[in-house]
C-alpha cells in the first residue's frame, strides 16, 4: 500500500506543527523567533485544514492504546503506512468475507472508502 499525497501532506503538516510548537516553546532570541515559530504554526494549522480527514485519522491512530514509541515528530510514512495497513488487517479479520473495507469508517475527502486489496 502507498500513501496518498493526502496523507503525505497530512503527515508532513502535523510535523511542522509539532515543530512550530516546539521551536516557540524554547525561543532564545525572543520575539524574533517567537513571531517566525507563530507564523510557522500558523502555515502548518492551514495546511492541516486541507486534508482534515487524513489528519483526524492520523492522530485517531496514533493515539491508540497498542500504539508504542511513535509520536508525530518521530513519526515517518513508513510508520503510518504500517498503522494503516495494521487497522485494516484487524478491519479484514473481523470480516473475512469483504475483500475491501472503510478504515475506521473514514471517508477521504472525495467521498471514496479507503481499500486495501
Amino acid at each position: 500500500m502507498a500513501l496518498s499525497e493526502n496523507y503525505k501532506k497530512a503527515l508532513a503538516a502535523l510535523k511542522d506543527q509539532a515543530e512550530a510548537i516546539r521551536g516557540g516553546l524554547q525561543a532564545d532570541n525572543g520575539d524574533k523567533d517567537r513571531l517566525a515559530s507563530k507564523s510557522a504554526l500558523r502555515d502548518a494549522q492551514r495546511r492541516l485544514t486541507e486534508v482534515a480527514e487524513e489528519t483526524k485519522h492520523i492522530v485517531r491512530l496514533i493515539l491508540k492504546p497498542d500504539v508504542k514509541g511513535i509520536t508525530i515528530p518521530t513519526m515517518t510514512e513508513s510508520d503510518l503506512e504500517r498503522l494503516l495497513v495494521l487497522e485494516g488487517k484487524r478491519g479484514i479479520q473481523s470480516d473475512k468475507d469483504k475483500t475491501s473495507f472503510r478504515i475506521n469508517g473514514s471517508k477521504l475527502r472525495d467521498g471514496r472508502s479507503v481499500k486495501l486489496h
